[in-house]
């Protein structure tokens, strides 16, 4: 009879220790980057803000975003490492960036936040205090940015 009432606690203790693996082996506090280009570090975004555009997220804060803009037949390439710029957030899911115009006291802020898998960017021009906004949505893309042809 003894081991009659043995088996029920075996069986209730796998069935709690299955569920507790399980539940743990799932929890989503085990996220491997903590940062925007962390997470985002490697991916492509093509989407359109007035003309298309590929943007390349890396995990280089002196070089965090690569920009490829469609003219005709090929791309214009630059990379916000070739402006005055401060990352003025770089949470989980937003970067925020400042470009200062190195000529007058016009400025633009970049932010670029992960929305249901899509990347939403949010471009603010300041110039004389006179604000113009555009925005964009983008889908992440599989495009080898190595073999577009880049305009001269």
């Amino acid at each position: 009879m003894e081991t009659i009432q043995r088996i029920p606690r075996l069986f209730t203790f796998f069935i709690l220790f299955s569920l507790m693996l399980t539940i743990n082996g799932c929890s989503s506090d085990d996220k491997s980057c903590s940062t925007f280009l962390e997470c985002q570090d490697g991916t492509i975004w093509e989407g359109q803000i007035d003309i298309f555009m590929y943007f390349k997220v890396n995990n280089n804060k002196n070089n965090p975003i690569e920009v490829y803009l469609l003219e005709e037949d090929c791309y214009y390439h630059t990379s916000i490492s070739e402006t005055n710029f401060v990352i003025m957030e770089n949470s989980e899911n937003t970067l925020k960036i400042k470009i200062m115009d190195d000529f007058d006291d016009s400025f633009e802020v970049l932010t670029f936040s992960i929305l249901n898998e899509h990347l939403s960017v949010r471009e603010v021009y300041t110039e004389n205090g006179v604000e113009d906004i555009d925005t964009g949505t983008f889908a992440k893309s599989t495009k080898n940015l190595s073999s577009v042809t880049i305009c001269n």
